[in-house]
């Protein structure tokens, strides 16, 4: 058995930005090279308040996980690249619920 303590932080800038663009790349898998992750990241950093970042030893480390909500009428269309953003994240989702329906027809 391993034992392992898990420590939630807010989202920082500073030490937050690569860990949570990789774990986004890791999200979005093959689509990723369809998002800005670099804008889509700012955005999350940008409201450090509203998420939460799961790591071991400490704040300076990588991050294992994170949550976080972006308010689409408030961020993302008021941020630099964020309407492409919400353009990409439309288009992804509406792909793959056409995906899902083909796969139950």
């Amino acid at each position: 058995m391993l034992n392992v303590e898990f420590e939630w932080f807010d989202p920082q800038p500073a030490y937050d930005f690569h860990g949570i663009k990789t774990l986004l790349q890791q999200l979005f898998d093959v689509d990723a090279q369809l998002f800005n992750l670099s804008a889509l990241t700012d955005l999350i950093l940008a409201q450090p308040l509203l998420g939460s970042t799961v790591k071991v030893d400490g704040n300076e480390t990588d991050a294992y996980a994170f949550l976080s909500l972006i308010n689409l009428q408030e961020r993302l269309v008021a941020c630099p690249g964020g309407r492409e953003v919400l353009r990409l994240a439309n288009a992804l989702s509406l792909n793959q619920l056409a995906v899902a329906n083909n796969q139950l027809s």
